[in-house]
């Protein structure tokens, strides 16, 4: 049997009460504000593709720790294509260039 880690737990409670505050304050007609969108990474060549829920996969550039080469893929919650931006499981992101434009 395996221990259960009880960080992971607050971990997660942590993001989706961000993502409730988020979706509360967008649902109020409040956001995403200008600094919400100022500091998250660009997704570039994005799609929006499936896991077993629909996510956003595309090249993550902005991150601490440089763009990243590969495609990686994350839980889409909001869709906002027409105004540059998504929200994710773990948060905003900027919306680049569609895969479809290259």
């Amino acid at each position: 049997m395996s221990s259960i880690n009880p960080n992971r737990f607050r971990t997660e409670i942590d993001v989706f009460q961000r993502l409730r505050a988020d979706l509360k304050s967008i649902a109020a007609g409040k956001g995403p504000t200008e600094a919400d969108l100022g500091a998250p990474p660009i997704v570039d060549f994005y799609e929006v593709t499936t896991r077993s829920l629909p996510a956003i996969a595309g090249q993550i550039e902005g991150q601490p720790f440089g763009p990243s080469d590969n495609s990686e893929a994350s839980l889409l919650i909001l869709y906002a294509s027409k105004l540059g931006w998504v929200r994710t499981r773990s948060g905003y992101f900027r919306l680049g260039v569609p895969a479809a434009s290259i």
